[in-house]
Protein backbone atom coordinates (compact mmCIF):
# COMPACT_ATOMS: atom_id res chain seq x y z
CA UNK A 1 0.00 0.00 0.00
CA UNK A 2 1.35 3.36 -0.98
CA UNK A 3 1.43 5.97 1.28
CA UNK A 4 0.76 9.36 0.08
CA UNK A 5 3.53 12.42 1.57
CA UNK A 6 2.23 15.55 2.48
CA UNK A 7 2.47 18.14 -0.43
CA UNK A 8 5.45 19.73 1.75
CA UNK A 9 7.69 16.49 2.17
CA UNK A 10 7.15 16.02 -1.68
CA UNK A 11 8.74 19.56 -2.37
CA UNK A 12 11.45 19.20 0.91
CA UNK A 13 13.18 16.14 -0.35
CA UNK A 14 14.47 17.38 -3.89
CA UNK A 15 15.42 20.39 -2.50
CA UNK A 16 17.48 18.77 0.38
CA UNK A 17 18.82 16.47 -2.67
CA UNK A 18 20.26 19.45 -4.50
CA UNK A 19 21.35 21.81 -1.34
CA UNK A 20 23.54 18.69 -0.82
CA UNK A 21 24.78 17.96 -3.85
CA UNK A 22 25.86 21.83 -4.62
CA UNK A 23 27.40 22.40 -0.98
CA UNK A 24 31.33 22.58 -0.66
CA UNK A 25 31.77 19.72 1.03
CA UNK A 26 29.99 18.03 -1.85
CA UNK A 27 31.52 19.41 -4.48
CA UNK A 28 34.76 18.95 -2.73
CA UNK A 29 33.91 15.14 -2.59
CA UNK A 30 33.69 15.06 -5.74
CA UNK A 31 36.43 16.67 -7.10
CA UNK A 32 38.78 14.63 -4.76
CA UNK A 33 37.37 11.55 -5.85
CA UNK A 34 37.64 12.78 -10.01
CA UNK A 35 41.46 13.31 -9.45
CA UNK A 36 41.83 10.91 -7.49
CA UNK A 37 43.94 12.50 -4.88
CA UNK A 38 42.74 12.17 -0.94
CA UNK A 39 43.69 14.36 2.20
CA UNK A 40 47.36 15.30 2.94
CA UNK A 41 48.51 14.46 6.31
CA UNK A 42 51.51 15.66 7.38
CA UNK A 43 53.67 13.45 9.29
CA UNK A 44 54.17 13.86 13.33
CA UNK A 45 56.94 15.86 14.14
CA UNK A 46 58.43 15.37 17.81
CA UNK A 47 60.77 18.47 17.41
CA UNK A 48 59.36 21.89 16.50
CA UNK A 49 61.75 23.53 14.45
CA UNK A 50 62.19 26.68 14.03
CA UNK A 51 63.93 29.31 10.81
CA UNK A 52 67.28 28.06 9.71
CA UNK A 53 69.50 30.29 10.44
CA UNK A 54 70.55 32.99 7.43
CA UNK A 55 73.22 31.54 5.38
CA UNK A 56 76.90 33.25 6.19
CA UNK A 57 78.49 35.14 2.51
CA UNK A 58 80.43 37.49 1.72
CA UNK A 59 79.66 40.61 -0.12
CA UNK A 60 81.63 42.11 -2.71
CA UNK A 61 81.96 45.57 -2.00
CA UNK A 62 84.35 46.54 -4.92
CA UNK A 63 87.41 44.38 -6.59
CA UNK A 64 89.31 44.20 -3.52
CA UNK A 65 87.55 44.19 -0.16
CA UNK A 66 84.45 42.53 0.98
CA UNK A 67 81.82 42.38 3.73
CA UNK A 68 81.73 39.35 5.95
CA UNK A 69 79.35 38.95 9.42
CA UNK A 70 79.11 42.57 9.46
CA UNK A 71 83.11 43.41 9.05
CA UNK A 72 84.79 44.86 5.79
CA UNK A 73 88.17 43.19 4.96
CA UNK A 74 90.63 44.33 2.20
CA UNK A 75 92.65 41.50 0.42
CA UNK A 76 95.85 41.46 0.98
CA UNK A 77 98.04 41.00 -1.94
CA UNK A 78 95.39 41.48 -4.56
CA UNK A 79 96.09 44.32 -7.20
CA UNK A 80 93.54 44.76 -9.46
CA UNK A 81 93.22 46.53 -12.74
CA UNK A 82 90.27 49.21 -11.96
CA UNK A 83 89.22 47.96 -8.43
CA UNK A 84 86.38 49.91 -8.05
CA UNK A 85 84.45 49.04 -11.46
CA UNK A 86 81.58 46.57 -11.46
CA UNK A 87 83.11 44.03 -13.44
CA UNK A 88 85.84 43.49 -10.78
CA UNK A 89 82.94 43.46 -7.79
CA UNK A 90 81.05 40.23 -9.48
CA UNK A 91 84.78 38.98 -10.12
CA UNK A 92 85.37 39.23 -6.78
CA UNK A 93 81.87 38.03 -5.64
CA UNK A 94 82.20 34.96 -8.28
CA UNK A 95 85.75 33.42 -5.99
CA UNK A 96 83.92 34.15 -3.03
CA UNK A 97 81.06 32.15 -3.45
CA UNK A 98 82.97 29.52 -5.49
CA UNK A 99 84.27 27.63 -2.31
CA UNK A 100 85.07 27.61 1.36
CA UNK A 101 86.26 31.13 2.84
CA UNK A 102 89.07 31.33 5.33
CA UNK A 103 90.05 34.85 6.26
CA UNK A 104 93.25 35.20 8.61
CA UNK A 105 93.24 38.68 9.82
CA UNK A 106 96.79 41.09 10.00
CA UNK A 107 96.21 42.70 12.76
CA UNK A 108 93.82 45.19 14.50
CA UNK A 109 90.85 46.93 12.29
CA UNK A 110 91.96 50.71 11.11
CA UNK A 111 89.01 52.97 10.45
CA UNK A 112 86.89 49.64 10.99
CA UNK A 113 88.43 47.92 8.17
CA UNK A 114 90.47 45.13 8.38
CA UNK A 115 93.33 43.71 6.36
CA UNK A 116 92.60 39.88 5.71
CA UNK A 117 95.13 36.82 3.95
CA UNK A 118 91.87 35.64 2.47
CA UNK A 119 91.82 31.79 1.22
CA UNK A 120 88.95 29.91 -1.01
CA UNK A 121 89.26 26.56 -0.33
CA UNK A 122 92.78 26.43 0.67
CA UNK A 123 94.26 28.67 -2.22
CA UNK A 124 94.99 32.56 -1.59
CA UNK A 125 93.06 34.85 -3.01
CA UNK A 126 95.98 37.37 -3.55
CA UNK A 127 98.18 34.96 -4.61
CA UNK A 128 95.76 33.21 -7.18
CA UNK A 129 95.18 36.66 -9.07
CA UNK A 130 98.29 38.52 -9.42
Amino acid sequence: MLTRLPALHRLAAPLLAAAFLFSPLAVQAASDAASGLGPVRMAPSSAKRGAPPPPRRAYAIDGQSFYYEGQQFIIEGLQMLQAGSELAKQRLQQILDSGDLQIAPLGDAVDSVTRARVSINGVSVGAGLN
